[in-house]
């Protein structure tokens, strides 16, 4: 496992300083770019490509660069940015949430560029001096701040299915999409219990095929915390649930 460099990715910086995925959890993005390749770490260099002639087979590392871009409600967009190596600290932990995915391997890691996810930022287990404060002041320069990597939770052929699973995720509960300012959880009302129980049914469908018929990301969204299907008396063995999975409760 190697060190984290902040010298060679400003992206957390960028992050704190625009504000872009400060309160935002969840990102419906497209994955514009996935580069994976061949190469051994240089001192004081970074990254260059293997070359069997020159390089110890030990040294060979696999690079994998990651692009992401979502996009605002008004139309804008953003990218998100991961360059890590297959054993460096961002990407061990994505991968565990690419392989629950079925993604495994270089081949269909690598044709993941074009198609459509739901991603989070998680925080890693090594931190480094932040070269910028943020800007609502609680970092200042030199503040441990955390390593952070991707986390996939769902993928999607294309960019209505990513849509569609985007409105299923946010607009039953009152919340903005990433981007538009705070990213926060409404309580359902009581008064209002029945008319947004009734609209989180209906985006089941919606949500159902946007995943493909993934019956385990299905759920796992369902019984997510953060989705209030649950809040709403909703859950894995609920009529409506089952009609889509056709899982049997025992």
């Amino acid at each position: 496992m190697t060190t984290y460099d902040p010298t060679t990715d400003e992206s957390i910086d960028d992050l704190m300083t625009v504000g872009k995925f400060a309160d935002a959890k969840s990102n419906f993005v497209e994955i514009a770019v996935v580069d994976v390749w061949d190469c051994v770490l240089a001192k004081g260099v970074g990254k260059v490509p293997f070359d069997p002639t020159q390089h110890a087979p030990e040294r060979r590392c696999v690079a994998i660069s990651m692009t992401l871009i979502g996009t605002r409600r008004d139309g804008s967009t953003y990218d998100m940015k991961q360059d890590d190596i297959s054993s460096g600290i961002k990407f061990s932990e994505t991968l565990p949430s690419l392989k629950a995915l079925g993604v495994s391997g270089r081949a269909a890691l690598a044709a993941l560029a074009g198609s459509y996810a739901q991603v989070e930022r998680v925080d890693t287990r090594e931190t480094y001096a932040a070269r910028k404060a943020s800007a609502d002041g609680k970092i200042q320069v030199g503040d441990p701040v955390k390593v952070q990597s991707f986390k996939f939770l769902a993928l999607f052929p294309d960019a209505e299915a990513c849509k569609a699973a985007e409105l299923a995720f946010y607009a039953p509960r009152g919340r903005q999409a990433p981007g538009d300012g705070r990213n926060v959880p409404q309580a359902i009302e009581p008064d209002a219990s029945a008319a947004a129980r009734a609209t989180l049914i209906k985006s089941l469908p919606m949500l159902w095929q946007a995943l493909a018929g993934n019956v385990p990301v299905f759920v796992a969204m369902i019984e997510s915390p953060r989705a209030q299907y649950r809040a709403a008396g909703i859950t894995r063995w609920s009529d409506e649930v089952v009609a889509l999975t056709g899982e049997i409760p025992f």
